[in-house]
């Protein structure tokens, strides 16, 4: 999935865009340095990784093991669950 941001040149509002600042410098005909892409649209963009990851990697994870635990009787091991957060969290850090 690949989001549309907004890229700024120069820090201004220059254009929208779902490509690489690269391919949008090509395009512009400007230096890839003079672009960034908006620091709320990058951040929106991991945060939505995230929440994908979560429900096809650790979701499942964190409700097989609280099922197995409340038919046991017993609290639910929860160590693949939160070692599937936290490999997602390190591939999707959040922007600085």
């Amino acid at each position: 999935m690949t989001m549309t941001k907004r890229v700024l040149l120069k820090g201004e509002f220059f254009a929208e865009w779902s490509g690489s600042l690269d391919e949008a410098a090509a395009l512009a005909g400007v230096p890839v340095g003079d672009l960034a892409f908006h620091p709320d649209d990058l951040l929106a963009e991991v945060q939505e990784q995230r929440r994908q990851a979560y429900r096809t990697e650790s979701d499942p994870l964190r409700l097989e093991a609280e099922f197995d635990a409340i038919a046991a009787g017993t609290e639910p091991d929860l160590a693949a669950w939160v070692a599937a957060v936290q490999a997602i969290k390190a591939r999707y850090p959040l922007p600085e």
